[in-house]
């Protein structure tokens, strides 16, 4: 049995897309561009613009930690939770070369997990975008490989040192999500042309698509999360058949995750409920 199984408990998986009873938890100095709330949900991980990663206790709000300033080919690209046992306050670190590198929250490193291998996956270049990991342990890249004059999105997973990967999106620098009730990869798609963006759901241990939808209004964003196939674009909120259900009035959104537990799922988001006063908050998922 997967531990998944131990997160759907309570009717967890059935969560469905309202949004209510919003919190404040604490202020922040200003708009980061990454959120990650740990597994235990006690720490809530801010990536900074310039390059450094934050863990704040949550309750308070205290700096319990820093990791970087990281720049050039080290620079932060994405930052996601540790599901990994006995590392459920921890964050991984996507940087710009690759590789992977995990933190907890007294800033001290505790793993690291190398790039795509050039040997099995030539390129001219690579683009690193976006991480996610899920319950068993795998890792999941999205980038952009360049060979010759062709460029293509691919997801790639990572696990116990077999590499694989699939042709996920149509343009630019995939934003994705490990979807926790359904163990399977969200991928958002901005296909050139198409109204709508559209999101394709891959099981987690083959990458096969397994489900696609288009989120009607949907509008780009970095600030992506998938659960149970519904999905959020910052803090607004889309059902399983890509319908936008509404959502918080958050000024810019700097970040959004999704945290599981306290048989409640949450919507986490770092923005400004009043303009220019930054916050961390969140929203019970209903």
């Amino acid at each position: 049995m997967r531990v998944r199984a131990l997160l759907c408990i309570a009717g967890l998986a059935l969560a469905g897309c309202e949004l209510v009873n919003e919190t404040v938890l604490f202020p922040v100095d200003g708009i980061h561009h990454e959120l990650a709330v740990s597994m235990s949900g006690d720490v809530a991980w801010l990536a900074r613009e310039s390059g450094e990663v934050v863990a704040h206790e949550v309750d308070t709000g205290n700096v319990l930690g820093q990791v970087g300033p990281w720049s050039g080919s080290n620079n932060v690209r994405h930052v996601y939770k540790a599901y990994d046992t006995g590392f459920e306050d921890d964050v991984w670190v996507l940087h710009s070369s690759g590789w992977r590198t995990r933190w907890n929250p007294s800033g001290s490193f505790s793993a690291f997990e190398a790039p795509v291998p050039a040997s099995e996956f030539p390129a001219d270049s690579r683009t690193y975008c976006q991480l996610a990991r899920d319950l068993d342990g795998a890792s999941y890249i999205t980038t952009l490989d360049r060979v010759d004059d062709v460029v293509t999105v691919y997801l790639y997973r990572h696990q116990g040192g077999q590499w694989s990967r699939t042709v996920a999106g149509a343009a630019g620098c995939g934003h994705m999500d490990y979807d926790v009730a359904m163990d399977e990869v969200a991928f958002l798609d901005y296909v050139p042309g198409e109204p709508h963006p559209i999101v394709h759901w891959y099981d987690a241990d083959t990458l096969e698509l397994d489900h696609e939808v288009a989120l009607v209004g949907g509008s780009q964003t970095n600030h992506f999360v998938s659960f149970n196939r519904s999905t959020a674009l910052g803090t607004f909120v889309f059902d399983p058949q890509g319908q936008d259900v509404g959502g918080a009035t958050v000024f810019g959104v700097g970040g959004v995750d999704v945290y599981y537990g306290d048989n409640k799922v949450q919507l986490w988001w770092q923005g400004a409920v009043v303009p220019g006063e930054p916050v961390v908050g969140r929203h019970d998922l209903q």
